[in-house]
């Protein structure tokens, strides 16, 4: 699996070290009910397990205690059959378990609904109206900074051409 490593950037793999127990690390990205793929817009997927990997692999253990995962997800917390825990974060947070990462605390929100795993604790939630406009709150700061990063993109797109003369 330590090509996985590779697909992150220096930076990417800076931040990750630097989390703590007083950090929390957002994970955006779209899911079905029971999956093992997180997914992007442009269809790049990672699975539960190469995500927990990414993550033990990078962290200082001796420094995650109290760490809080938050997965915003379509369906990131639910199980595909009533009953069964079988849910993207339910199997990220066995994996990160295995890798002896168990003093994190990771929530999932789906639709009207959130998980919280702690531990060996396990806790589903309903949304109270109040959480709603928290949650579409860090969505749409997502959206802005994607638009963000999408428009100075195209800025330096626009000023790389400009610099070319033709020949």
């Amino acid at each position: 699996m330590n090509g996985i490593l590779n697909a992150l950037s220096a930076n990417d793999v800076l931040k990750l070290k630097q989390l703590s127990g007083l950090s929390r690390l957002y994970i955006f990205g779209h899911c079905d009910k029971g999956s093992d793929i997180l997914s992007d817009n442009n269809n790049l997927n990672v699975h539960y397990a190469h995500l927990a990997y990414i993550i033990a692999a990078c962290v200082n253990r001796n420094n995650i205690a109290g760490l809080r995962i938050a997965i915003f997800g379509c369906h990131g917390a639910s199980s595909s059959w009533p009953g069964f825990n079988d849910s993207f974060a339910a199997k990220l947070h066995y994996q990160l378990a295995c890798y002896g990462i168990t003093t994190i605390d990771l929530t999932a929100y789906t639709d009207s609904k959130a998980i919280r795993m702690s531990g060996d604790t396990f806790q589903i939630h309903k949304y109270s109206k109040t959480d709603k406009p928290i949650l579409d709150s860090l969505i749409q700061r997502k959206r802005e900074a994607l638009l963000k990063a999408k428009q100075r993109f195209k800025q330096k797109i626009k000023r790389s051409l400009s610099t070319l003369t033709p020949g």
